[in-house]
């Protein structure tokens, strides 16, 4: 096990004390279970996984600002792409 050294302000080492003595476990051992229970609802709130299935919106104006600044053969190659996927997906 390793050591850590953790000054805690007055109130919480007041609350280990009255948890220690309410639980009959040592400060230590309740400092520990703390981490181990709340730990994960400390990542899930500060940290939380990317939802890759539903992505943040663009900002207002980036699409306009993409397509703006491609040229017409871009643009054309990206309609011929979507006429063929709409003939593929009406032939089902």
């Amino acid at each position: 096990m390793k050591t850590v050294p953790l000054p805690l302000p007055e109130r919480q080492a007041k609350a280990v004390k009255e948890a220690s003595r309410r639980t009959g476990l040592s400060q230590a051992d309740v400092m520990r279970q703390s981490i181990q229970i709340g730990l994960p609802q400390f990542l899930a709130r500060l940290c939380p996984e990317p939802d890759y299935l539903h992505p943040p919106p663009l900002p207002p104006g980036t699409m306009e600002r993409i397509y703006a600044a491609q040229g017409p053969e871009e643009n054309e190659r990206e309609l011929r792409l979507v006429r063929r996927a709409v003939k593929r997906s009406e032939k089902r």
